[in-house]
Protein backbone atom coordinates (compact mmCIF):
# COMPACT_ATOMS: atom_id res chain seq x y z
CA UNK A 1 0.00 0.00 0.00
CA UNK A 2 1.41 3.47 -1.36
CA UNK A 3 0.29 6.73 0.83
CA UNK A 4 0.89 9.98 -1.21
CA UNK A 5 1.72 13.07 1.34
CA UNK A 6 2.16 16.55 -0.49
CA UNK A 7 4.01 19.63 1.40
CA UNK A 8 5.08 22.90 0.07
CA UNK A 9 5.86 21.72 -2.98
CA UNK A 10 7.47 18.27 -1.82
CA UNK A 11 5.70 14.99 -2.43
CA UNK A 12 6.31 12.12 0.05
CA UNK A 13 6.02 8.45 -0.50
CA UNK A 14 5.47 6.36 2.64
CA UNK A 15 5.56 2.68 1.44
CA UNK A 16 3.69 0.42 3.78
CA UNK A 17 4.20 -3.66 3.82
CA UNK A 18 1.54 -6.44 4.41
CA UNK A 19 2.78 -6.86 8.14
CA UNK A 20 2.60 -2.51 8.68
CA UNK A 21 6.07 -1.42 8.81
CA UNK A 22 6.68 1.73 7.12
CA UNK A 23 9.64 2.36 4.79
CA UNK A 24 11.53 5.83 4.88
CA UNK A 25 10.07 8.36 2.94
CA UNK A 26 11.26 9.38 -0.88
CA UNK A 27 11.11 13.26 -0.63
CA UNK A 28 10.70 14.57 -4.71
CA UNK A 29 11.04 18.33 -3.73
CA UNK A 30 10.21 20.70 -6.24
CA UNK A 31 12.98 22.08 -9.04
CA UNK A 32 12.28 25.82 -7.33
CA UNK A 33 12.90 24.68 -3.96
CA UNK A 34 16.10 22.40 -5.22
CA UNK A 35 17.99 25.26 -7.21
CA UNK A 36 16.87 27.74 -4.42
CA UNK A 37 18.69 25.37 -1.72
CA UNK A 38 21.37 24.91 -3.87
CA UNK A 39 22.17 28.90 -4.51
CA UNK A 40 21.46 28.88 -0.73
CA UNK A 41 24.27 26.32 0.31
CA UNK A 42 26.76 27.97 -2.03
CA UNK A 43 26.28 31.05 0.05
CA UNK A 44 26.19 29.43 3.28
CA UNK A 45 29.57 27.60 1.96
CA UNK A 46 31.33 31.02 1.20
CA UNK A 47 31.28 29.89 -2.32
CA UNK A 48 28.95 33.01 -3.46
CA UNK A 49 29.84 36.07 -1.10
CA UNK A 50 28.53 39.22 -0.75
CA UNK A 51 29.19 41.46 -4.01
CA UNK A 52 29.30 38.40 -6.23
CA UNK A 53 27.38 39.19 -9.18
CA UNK A 54 25.00 35.83 -9.73
CA UNK A 55 25.43 34.52 -13.60
CA UNK A 56 22.33 35.84 -16.03
CA UNK A 57 19.15 33.68 -16.00
CA UNK A 58 20.25 32.34 -19.41
CA UNK A 59 23.88 31.08 -18.01
CA UNK A 60 22.17 29.73 -15.12
CA UNK A 61 19.16 28.29 -16.75
CA UNK A 62 21.84 26.69 -18.89
CA UNK A 63 24.58 25.06 -15.93
CA UNK A 64 20.76 23.74 -13.74
CA UNK A 65 19.36 22.66 -16.97
CA UNK A 66 15.96 24.68 -15.85
CA UNK A 67 13.76 27.18 -17.29
CA UNK A 68 14.23 30.64 -17.44
CA UNK A 69 11.00 31.01 -15.51
CA UNK A 70 12.34 28.52 -12.74
CA UNK A 71 15.51 30.93 -12.15
CA UNK A 72 13.28 34.25 -12.58
CA UNK A 73 11.21 32.41 -9.23
CA UNK A 74 14.27 31.53 -7.75
CA UNK A 75 15.97 35.29 -7.63
CA UNK A 76 12.32 36.26 -6.77
CA UNK A 77 12.21 34.22 -3.33
CA UNK A 78 16.05 34.97 -3.12
CA UNK A 79 15.29 38.77 -3.46
CA UNK A 80 12.49 38.97 -0.58
CA UNK A 81 14.61 37.15 1.76
CA UNK A 82 17.41 39.54 1.26
CA UNK A 83 20.13 37.44 -0.13
CA UNK A 84 19.86 39.38 -3.19
CA UNK A 85 20.37 42.83 -4.60
CA UNK A 86 19.09 44.03 -7.77
CA UNK A 87 20.83 46.95 -10.19
CA UNK A 88 19.03 46.84 -13.27
CA UNK A 89 20.74 46.12 -16.47
CA UNK A 90 24.06 45.22 -14.40
CA UNK A 91 22.69 42.14 -13.11
CA UNK A 92 22.26 41.14 -9.67
CA UNK A 93 24.46 40.85 -6.39
CA UNK A 94 24.54 38.64 -3.51
CA UNK A 95 24.03 40.56 -0.58
CA UNK A 96 23.98 39.92 3.20
CA UNK A 97 20.32 40.24 4.89
CA UNK A 98 20.04 42.71 7.37
CA UNK A 99 18.54 42.22 10.60
CA UNK A 100 18.08 44.37 13.71
CA UNK A 101 20.78 42.96 15.50
CA UNK A 102 22.62 41.64 12.24
CA UNK A 103 26.33 41.07 11.52
CA UNK A 104 28.07 38.66 10.09
CA UNK A 105 27.05 35.56 12.86
CA UNK A 106 24.04 36.74 12.30
CA UNK A 107 23.47 36.67 8.77
CA UNK A 108 25.14 33.05 8.91
CA UNK A 109 22.48 32.11 11.23
CA UNK A 110 19.78 33.57 8.58
CA UNK A 111 21.38 31.63 6.46
CA UNK A 112 20.81 28.26 8.04
CA UNK A 113 17.37 29.26 8.97
CA UNK A 114 16.55 29.50 5.00
CA UNK A 115 18.25 26.88 4.04
CA UNK A 116 16.60 24.05 6.39
CA UNK A 117 13.40 22.92 6.03
CA UNK A 118 9.73 23.41 8.00
CA UNK A 119 10.98 20.45 9.87
CA UNK A 120 14.50 21.75 10.55
CA UNK A 121 13.06 25.12 12.07
CA UNK A 122 10.11 23.30 13.89
CA UNK A 123 12.80 20.93 16.04
CA UNK A 124 14.98 23.93 16.54
CA UNK A 125 11.94 25.89 18.08
CA UNK A 126 10.75 23.26 19.91
CA UNK A 127 14.08 22.52 21.54
CA UNK A 128 14.70 26.13 22.29
CA UNK A 129 11.32 27.47 23.72
CA UNK A 130 10.96 24.03 25.93
CA UNK A 131 13.67 24.71 27.40
CA UNK A 132 13.28 28.51 27.49
CA UNK A 133 10.23 27.60 28.68
CA UNK A 134 11.02 25.45 31.84
CA UNK A 135 13.37 28.01 33.06
CA UNK A 136 10.73 30.66 32.77
CA UNK A 137 8.42 28.49 34.99
CA UNK A 138 11.26 28.45 37.37
CA UNK A 139 11.91 31.70 38.10
CA UNK A 140 8.97 33.72 37.12
CA UNK A 141 7.48 35.98 39.95
CA UNK A 142 3.99 37.04 40.76
CA UNK A 143 4.21 40.75 39.62
CA UNK A 144 5.52 39.19 36.07
CA UNK A 145 2.78 36.99 35.69
CA UNK A 146 0.58 39.75 36.55
CA UNK A 147 2.65 42.00 33.95
CA UNK A 148 2.31 39.96 30.98
CA UNK A 149 -1.50 38.83 32.20
CA UNK A 150 -1.79 42.70 31.39
CA UNK A 151 -0.13 42.29 28.28
CA UNK A 152 -2.73 40.03 27.27
CA UNK A 153 -5.43 41.67 28.51
CA UNK A 154 -4.44 44.85 26.03
CA UNK A 155 -3.98 42.05 23.09
CA UNK A 156 -7.71 41.32 23.35
CA UNK A 157 -8.73 45.03 22.56
CA UNK A 158 -7.14 44.11 19.59
CA UNK A 159 -9.13 40.93 18.73
CA UNK A 160 -10.63 42.34 16.06
CA UNK A 161 -7.91 43.51 13.87
CA UNK A 162 -6.12 40.76 13.03
CA UNK A 163 -3.16 42.98 11.24
CA UNK A 164 -2.63 44.97 14.62
CA UNK A 165 -3.02 41.52 16.74
CA UNK A 166 -0.52 39.14 15.70
CA UNK A 167 2.05 41.38 15.31
CA UNK A 168 1.32 42.39 19.05
CA UNK A 169 0.85 38.95 19.87
CA UNK A 170 4.70 38.15 19.44
CA UNK A 171 5.36 40.52 21.80
CA UNK A 172 3.71 38.19 24.78
CA UNK A 173 6.86 36.02 23.91
CA UNK A 174 9.42 38.41 24.00
CA UNK A 175 8.42 39.39 27.21
CA UNK A 176 7.51 36.28 28.75
CA UNK A 177 11.14 35.21 27.68
CA UNK A 178 12.79 37.83 29.27
CA UNK A 179 12.12 36.13 32.49
CA UNK A 180 14.19 32.96 31.92
CA UNK A 181 17.01 35.00 33.64
CA UNK A 182 19.48 34.19 31.12
CA UNK A 183 20.82 36.72 28.83
CA UNK A 184 22.24 34.59 26.10
CA UNK A 185 19.18 32.34 25.61
CA UNK A 186 16.45 35.83 25.39
CA UNK A 187 19.45 37.04 22.76
CA UNK A 188 19.33 33.57 20.93
CA UNK A 189 15.53 33.20 21.54
CA UNK A 190 14.82 36.96 20.11
CA UNK A 191 17.09 35.77 16.71
CA UNK A 192 15.58 32.69 16.03
CA UNK A 193 11.52 34.22 16.66
CA UNK A 194 12.86 37.11 14.45
CA UNK A 195 13.56 34.94 12.00
CA UNK A 196 10.88 32.43 11.99
CA UNK A 197 7.68 35.79 12.01
CA UNK A 198 9.24 37.24 9.15
CA UNK A 199 8.36 34.03 6.95
CA UNK A 200 5.75 32.38 8.73
CA UNK A 201 3.35 35.44 10.48
CA UNK A 202 1.11 35.71 6.60
CA UNK A 203 0.23 32.31 6.60
CA UNK A 204 0.20 31.32 10.32
CA UNK A 205 -2.23 34.60 10.50
CA UNK A 206 -4.30 33.70 7.37
CA UNK A 207 -4.88 30.00 8.66
CA UNK A 208 -5.55 31.31 12.48
CA UNK A 209 -8.27 33.36 14.47
CA UNK A 210 -7.11 35.52 17.33
CA UNK A 211 -9.59 34.56 19.85
CA UNK A 212 -8.31 31.08 19.37
CA UNK A 213 -4.34 32.23 19.65
CA UNK A 214 -5.17 34.37 22.62
CA UNK A 215 -6.96 31.46 24.24
CA UNK A 216 -3.61 29.50 23.73
CA UNK A 217 -1.51 31.83 25.19
CA UNK A 218 -3.81 32.24 28.22
CA UNK A 219 -3.29 28.68 28.52
CA UNK A 220 0.46 29.10 28.50
CA UNK A 221 0.86 32.00 30.97
CA UNK A 222 -1.41 29.64 33.12
CA UNK A 223 0.63 26.35 32.69
CA UNK A 224 3.76 28.89 33.54
CA UNK A 225 2.13 31.07 36.46
CA UNK A 226 1.87 27.18 37.74
CA UNK A 227 4.90 26.26 38.67
CA UNK A 228 4.88 22.95 37.34
CA UNK A 229 7.85 22.88 34.42
CA UNK A 230 6.36 19.90 32.98
CA UNK A 231 2.94 21.40 32.55
CA UNK A 232 4.65 24.28 30.93
CA UNK A 233 6.76 22.73 28.90
CA UNK A 234 3.54 20.38 27.37
CA UNK A 235 1.89 23.34 27.01
CA UNK A 236 4.25 25.11 24.77
CA UNK A 237 5.04 22.21 22.77
CA UNK A 238 0.93 22.17 22.02
CA UNK A 239 1.11 25.60 21.00
CA UNK A 240 4.17 25.18 18.72
CA UNK A 241 2.94 22.01 17.07
CA UNK A 242 -0.40 24.36 16.47
CA UNK A 243 1.75 26.92 14.82
CA UNK A 244 3.51 24.20 12.83
CA UNK A 245 0.23 22.95 11.54
CA UNK A 246 -1.16 25.97 10.47
CA UNK A 247 1.95 27.10 8.36
CA UNK A 248 2.38 23.76 6.59
CA UNK A 249 -1.49 24.46 5.20
CA UNK A 250 -0.71 27.67 4.36
CA UNK A 251 2.66 26.84 2.72
CA UNK A 252 0.71 23.82 1.07
CA UNK A 253 -1.49 26.69 -1.06
CA UNK A 254 0.09 27.19 -4.44
CA UNK A 255 -0.43 30.79 -3.92
CA UNK A 256 2.15 30.81 -1.70
CA UNK A 257 4.61 28.48 -2.92
CA UNK A 258 6.84 31.87 -3.89
CA UNK A 259 6.76 33.07 -0.16
CA UNK A 260 7.92 29.76 1.55
CA UNK A 261 9.66 26.99 -0.50
CA UNK A 262 10.62 24.53 1.68
CA UNK A 263 10.01 20.87 2.12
Amino acid sequence: MTQLQKSAGTLSTTIVDEEGEVFAPVEMQSVVEVVTKQILGLISSGALKAGDRLPSEVDLARRLRVGRSTVREVKQILGSWGFLRFEGTRGCFITEPQLSSGNADTNALLVAVRHGSLEDLHEARTILDTGVIRLVTLRITPAQVNEVEQLLDQLEQTINEPGVFFKAAAQFHVLLTSFCGNPILEKFHKLISEMALEDQLPEYQRESEPSEVLEIHRRLLRAVASGDVDVAEREMIAHLDESHHKTELASQRPANRASLVRS
